[in-house]
């Protein structure tokens, strides 16, 4: 299969709006999981967006076999071995548990390791003093020149507030009181997971089992603990399936400060009441969701499985109760704004990133027979005027959305 084959290229429909000169952006994906594909991902379009006048081509090849401007990763392969000073500018993208054995590795090169793996760092991570936390103000005020590349900018975006965003009409009208809703939510309790980490999510089962209760049942239609058909024989979404059911057993496979993956947000917008445990405290959690309205597993022990079980089995004995309960409101007050600052912070994310590659390739070149100045004005004119007016460009889009969001 030849180069052409393995690679995507995006160009502009109307070609007149392109700029005059504008250059190729090779953007180079590596080291995602199986079924990720860069020509359907939110990054391509967000990156095509971010430069309306470039033409973007995407490619999976070896970077051996080609020289690529910026580099989008994941960490389900090696850690790049040279320098950030000699490579691509590259973004990392994590939606994993890095204190799993597994992926240990990936965390001593981000938090102990002098060679960094990337320049931009965003998903299931938080900002720590090993990072700088992505600012409005900090990055705003700087010109792509005087940026330190030499430590990592770092953004809490996981994958699922893509999803979330566009919810937004439903988050909204979610964030008060439904006495309603239990109506249509006839069923006991859903839980779908592939993996058994630790064994923690079939002793939840175990034990919610055990509950001196009739009308307990938990439908499993996916891998582990399956007991129905799958969600393609139903031809069910997940939030179509969920939609049926009180509560939704959705419990992370392992628990870290920061890593709430899509589980709580599915259960969510399904209007089920989660039974979670995850991200310890993490500000996401209590800005977006109502954490009122779960019964939350405060640890995975049986300590933790005790604390959930008290709380359910009060639930499922009083109906007045679990109606009450299954009333409060879904989301927080603050989740619209939370869900669109962290879309636009990931947004800033990309715009440096590409502005910084495009900067390399264009001025920093041996062959260059302009002024460095001259030049970065002719990659600000590529990128769309300047960084600030993208970024308030995507901030009135933004608001246009919200504006749209009907009153309550």
């Amino acid at each position: 299969m030849n180069q052409m084959q393995l690679t995507h290229i995006f160009t502009q429909k109307h070609h007149q709006n392109q700029h005059q000169n504008a250059p190729n952006l090779i953007v180079h994906f590596e080291n995602w999981w199986n079924s990720f594909s860069p020509q359907h991902s939110i990054l391509t379009s967000t990156i095509q967006q971010v430069c309306p006048t470039c033409n973007i081509i995407i490619t999976t090849l070896h970077p051996s076999s080609h020289t690529p401007d910026l580099i989008l990763s994941s960490i389900f392969g090696p850690i790049p071995s040279h320098s950030l000073s000699s490579s691509p500018i590259r973004i990392l993208y994590i939606g994993e548990n890095l204190n799993l054995p597994g992926y240990s590795h990936w965390k001593s090169a981000l938090y102990r390791s002098s060679l960094k793996p990337a320049h931009f760092l965003f998903g299931n991570i938080v900002p720590t003093t090993q990072f700088h936390p992505l600012s409005f103000t900090d990055l705003l005020s700087q010109s792509i020149n005087t940026i330190n590349l030499s430590s990592i900018y770092a953004s809490f975006s996981p994958e699922w507030i893509d999803t979330a965003f566009q919810h937004l009409s439903y988050i909204h009208s979610h964030q008060n009181p439904n006495t309603s809703l239990i109506q249509t939510h006839t069923k006991s309790i859903a839980f779908l997971a592939r993996s058994n980490l630790f064994q923690f999510r079939t002793k939840l089962i175990a034990s919610i089992n055990s509950l001196p209760l009739n009308s307990i049942s938990i439908d499993c239609p996916s891998k582990l603990n399956k007991n129905m058909k799958s969600l393609r024989k139903l031809n069910l979404t997940k939030i179509q399936f969920l939609s049926q059911y009180k509560f939704n057993l959705c419990p992370e496979n392992s628990l870290s400060f920061g890593y709430v993956t899509e589980k709580l947000l599915d259960a969510s917008l399904s209007g089920a009441i989660p039974i979670y445990c995850g991200g310890k405290k993490h500000f996401v959690l209590d800005r977006i969701f109502n954490l009122d309205r779960i019964v939350m597993i405060p640890s995975m022990n049986q300590k933790g499985i005790d604390v959930m079980l008290k709380k359910l089995e009060i639930l499922l004995k009083n109906e007045s109760l679990l109606s009450d309960f299954f009333a409060k409101p879904i989301y927080s007050q603050s989740a619209i704004e939370c869900i669109m600052r962290l879309i636009v912070e990931r947004r800033i994310l990309l715009q440096y990133a590409v502005h910084i590659a495009l900067f390399n390739k264009s001025c920093m070149t041996k062959d260059r027979k302009e002024s460095l100045e001259s030049c970065s004005d002719r990659v600000q004119q590529w990128i769309n005027a300047t960084s600030q007016s993208e970024i308030r460009r995507t901030l009135t889009e933004i608001h246009k959305q919200q504006q749209n969001l009907p009153n309550h």
